[in-house]
């Protein structure tokens, strides 16, 4: 009965180190960057790939953020040329995240990032 007993005791403290692991660890893989923001202000900026720690959720949390080449491709259009000639566009723009920190602090999210670079985009096709 003893025995049974230390083996439940040590089997729930490794439940709760790996759930307190879980809490203050946070891996950045080789293609992220990462910011750890202090209730909600950026103080750590990581470029580099490995395991890190942080305090707990409601004290810090992490934003990561993809750093590959993405390519935002337009729609084909049909422009006119001076001379009275059509032609098929197409346009496609490779952009990718360089500075975290300026990125977290302009558009936060890479999606509404890719909507103002579809809006800047199109107005400058004269499209949408």
């Amino acid at each position: 009965m003893k025995r049974r007993g230390i083996f439940s005791i040590i089997v729930a403290l490794l439940l709760v180190a790996t759930l307190i692991t879980f809490l203050i660890a946070f891996q950045v893989r080789t293609s992220e960057h990462a910011l750890v923001l202090t209730f909600g202000s950026v103080t750590r900026t990581i470029t580099e790939p490995g395991l890190y720690l942080k305090l707990p959720y409601p004290i810090q949390t992490v934003e990561k953020f993809d750093v590959r080449m993405r390519v935002l491709e337009g729609k084909f259009q049909e422009v006119s040329t001076v001379d009275g000639f059509t032609l098929i566009v197409n346009l496609a723009v490779g952009w990718s995240i360089d500075d975290p920190v300026a990125f977290y602090n302009s558009v936060q999210v890479a999606e509404r990032a890719r909507r103002q670079l579809v809006a800047l985009v199109g107005s400058e096709m004269g499209g949408t």
